[in-house]
């Protein structure tokens, strides 16, 4: 891409300030925001509130040709000083891959909790379809994994910067991928890292207070209003009808210029468009009976919680409208497990449950709760649950106040603590259990947290739920000397289970 082109779509979008006069057209064979792995002839990104003069001298020095910046720096390359950094990454990354999400189908999804469950459920569903059709997978960009086609591997964010975003679509185009699903982070759409793409289907599936904090949002409404962007994306609104606020996302995506049809779908609820009935507990599932979708049809889900239901519907709802035949959207979901969501073990004597999950906000941990009271009626609940540092502030008093409402015993430990001090986290989190009434212990090791879960209940009678809470499947903890390795909170659980096997109840 040459230079030219760079200035003129920045002056189209009107970002452009200032530029300086360019003799010759150069020509850039990259774009980058890393000055450590920038390479020749590439265009450099200044972005970020820490952003260092030394990193562009870095750049500079590992071959940026051009740079572009909201402040000019006294350097030996000429720069494009913009009035938005992060809006001109956008539209100089979809200029410079060519728009490629217009080669696939494009599913982006949003919501408080429950995106990356719904997005595997939609990858599972076009995967079962594209085996039938001796078809290549469906992409993936979530919180978890990145699968282009190229490359199969763990994400660094829910939704990755604009740069490394249009670079996977980009593999995704290359490798000719049908299909690809998204999630779109609420920081996504605040700091416009999916600007420029619009989504063949968009879903909204929940929303409750999340990542309020002075780096975050500072509001709820900013919050809320953020991830409500995404129907300024989208051609297809796919909305869960047991929101909050489902009137004003409903109107939203009403009268969004880009959005075509708007399909609702609910649990029990025959209002929606598609919705599902007979929900029935089956094994560490549910079986339910999917209409709207042509004719009723039987669907299975491996995963407890009524609210997978719901998250089931949403990728059966885009599926459908991407053509997934009947026999497909009924049978694709049945096997389906996402480590780190909903995991079941249990002890040998069956007194015992434990369930892993990802949960880490007020809304997610309640429904956790309420599935464990719904597959264990009567048993007493333990929870071990920590909370994230320099980040969603908000989550600490909403984790807090659910633990005290429902668990009978609750453990505050580390969760990726980041640069704060894991003790203080945890003493905000006692702190407002004990205003709700409810008495808790702090163990900051989260091995020795689990294993004192464990201790307890062995004293305890009848049956018990063990829930070890936020970090689902992740193998490191993020302190402040950096991500430490960390062996999982599944295998934790399973040498406790495995000790109380041998050793039985106190």
């Amino acid at each position: 891409m040459r230079i030219k082109t760079v200035i003129a779509q920045l002056e189209l979008a009107h970002l452009l300030r200032d530029k300086p006069a360019v003799a010759d057209d150069v020509e850039i064979t990259s774009l980058s925001y890393d000055s450590r792995t920038n390479r020749p002839d590439s265009l450099f990104f200044c972005k970020g509130q820490q952003f260092k003069a030394t990193y562009l001298e870095k750049a500079i020095q590992n071959g940026a040709v051009f740079y572009v910046s909201e402040t000019a720096y006294d350097v030996a390359i000429p720069g494009l000083i913009v009035s938005d950094i992060r809006q001109a990454m956008a539209v100089v990354a979809d200029t410079f891959y060519d728009h490629p999400y217009q080669s696939f189908y494009t599913a982006g999804i949003t919501g408080t909790k429950g995106k990356t469950t719904t997005a595997s459920f939609l990858k599972a569903i076009m995967d079962a379809w594209a085996a039938q059709e001796q078809e290549s997978v469906s992409g993936l960009i979530s919180s978890t994994r990145v699968v282009t086609g190229q490359r199969d591997e763990a994400a660094v964010l829910t939704t990755p910067e604009s740069l490394p975003l249009y670079q996977y679509l980009d593999e995704a185009r290359q490798a000719s991928l049908p299909f690809v699903t998204m999630e779109v982070s609420s920081q996504a759409l605040k700091y416009h890292r999916t600007d420029g793409i619009i989504f063949d289907a968009v879903a909204f599936l929940n929303i409750s207070e999340d990542h309020i904090s002075p780096i975050e949002h500072p509001t709820f409404e900013d919050y809320f209003s953020s991830k409500l962007k995404i129907f300024k994306q989208g051609k297809l609104a796919v909305i869960n009808k047991a929101s909050d606020h489902y009137e004003r996302i409903y109107n939203m995506a009403a009268a969004s210029d880009t959005v075509q049809k708007i399909i609702t779908i609910a649990v029990d609820d025959s209002s929606a468009d598609i919705y599902a009935t007979d929900c029935q507990p089956h094994g560490t599932g549910y079986r339910f009976t999917v209409n709207g979708i042509g004719e009723p049809f039987n669907c299975r889900i491996q995963m407890s919680g009524v609210f997978n239901i719901a998250n089931a519907l949403v990728a059966l709802a885009i599926a459908a409208d991407y053509g997934v035949p009947r026999e497909i959207l009924a049978n694709a979901l049945t096997n389906v497990q996402i480590p780190g969501r909903m995991e079941h073990y249990q002890s040998a004597d069956q007194r015992l449950h434990a369930i892993i999950d990802f949960a880490h906000n007020k809304l997610s941990l309640t429904a956790l709760f309420q599935t464990a009271q719904q597959l264990y009626p009567g048993a007493k609940i333990g929870l071990v649950i920590g909370a994230t540092g320099d980040k969603a502030i908000s989550r600490r008093t909403g984790l807090a106040e659910a633990a005290a409402v429902y668990a009978d015993h609750v453990i505050f430990t580390s969760d990726d603590p980041g640069s704060e001090d894991p003790l203080q986290i945890a003493k905000e989190m006692q702190e407002v259990a004990h205003q709700n009434g409810k008495e808790t212990t702090i163990e900051l090791d989260r091995p020795k947290a689990i294993a004192e879960l464990f201790q307890w209940a062995a004293s305890e009678s009848g049956p018990i739920v063990l829930l070890v809470a936020g970090k689902g499947n992740e193998d490191t903890m993020k302190t402040a000397r950096g991500a430490e390795a960390y062996a999982g909170d599944s295998h934790y659980v399973k040498t406790e289970l495995t000790a109380y096997d041998r050793i039985g109840r106190n």
